[in-house]
Formats: C-alpha cells, sequence, structure tokens
C-alpha cells in the first residue's frame, strides 16, 4: 500500500486513467463494427483483407494506450501498481483508497485472442473475445468511476 498526500497524484492517475479506459471503449467499438461488417456475406475478400489490417492496429492501439495511461511515472491501468494506494486527503488524516488495475488480464488479453481470431478468419470467435474484452473493461470503468467520485468528494468535504 502506498501512501499519499492530499489527493493531486492520484486526481492525475485517475484522470489519465480515466482517459486511457475511454480511449479503449472506443476502440472496443471500432472492432465491433470490423466484425460486422466481416461477418456480412457481401463483404469482399480485399476488404476482410483491409479489416484485419484495422483490426490488428486496433489492437496495437489498444495496448499503446494502456501503456500511455501514466501520470508521471505510475499507471493506474497496467498492473505495475501492485497494492492499492492509500491517500489521505485532510490535514486531520482522513483518507481514501484508491484501487489498482492491470487491463493486461481481463481487457488486452481477450483482445489478443480476438485479433488471433479475426485474422483466422472466426469472426464469430472474434465476436466472443471481443465482448468479454468489453465486459472487462465496463467493470474497470466502474471502478475508475468510483474511485474518482470516492476522492472528489472526500477532497470536497
Amino acid at each position: 500500500m502506498r501512501l499519499g498526500l492530499w489527493g493531486g497524484e492520484e486526481q492525475g492517475l485517475l484522470g489519465a486513467a480515466s482517459q486511457g479506459a475511454s480511449a479503449l471503449a472506443t476502440i472496443q467499438s471500432q472492432l465491433a463494427s470490423y466484425i460486422t461488417e466481416a461477418q456480412d456475406p457481401l463483404t469482399t475478400p480485399a476488404r476482410i483483407t483491409e479489416l484485419k489490417t484495422l483490426f490488428q492496429d486496433a489492437v496495437n492501439d489498444a495496448n499503446q494506450l494502456v501503456t500511455d495511461a501514466q501520470f508521471g511515472t505510475e499507471n493506474l491501468l497496467d498492473g505495475s501498481i501492485g497494492a492499492a494506494i492509500s491517500v489521505t486527503i485532510k490535514s486531520s488524516g482522513q483518507s481514501v483508497t484508491l484501487r489498482t488495475l492491470d487491463l493486461n488480464n481481463g481487457v488486452l488479453d481477450n483482445l489478443a485472442v480476438a485479433n488471433t481470431a479475426f485474422q483466422t478468419d472466426n469472426f464469430a470467435g472474434a465476436q466472443t473475445s471481443r465482448q468479454a474484452s468489453g465486459t472487462a473493461l465496463s467493470a474497470a470503468q466502474l471502478q475508475l468511476n468510483q474511485d474518482a467520485q470516492i476522492l472528489s468528494t472526500g477532497l470536497a468535504s
């Protein structure tokens, strides 16, 4: 457990993590549209080839987003912070705890599986893995939102 003071750094860390998670949600939507288009029987083989490149690029972008979701040198999304962060937010000693995430497990690993499936024309399998990734991302976003609310409320009181 790392101890912080007053919550300024932690607000920045939560902000970077929230922005990264939001951008990942946009990528999730893009991937869903690529899968839908690839499953359409009217999609040409040439377009399928283009979609495979777009899918791969989007998965690469997702990985980079998690890596880049830093505030200073710290990252709430990549699992590099091993334990919760306890933040003292008042001179009275009142504190809140921020939970850390590892989007490599649940989000990015399922996107990698989705990409492998997509590249081998298993579009239904790609959709299943993308949905699993999206479910894990939604849970992470909920946690980030809860922690941001707790920190904000604590700082305002």
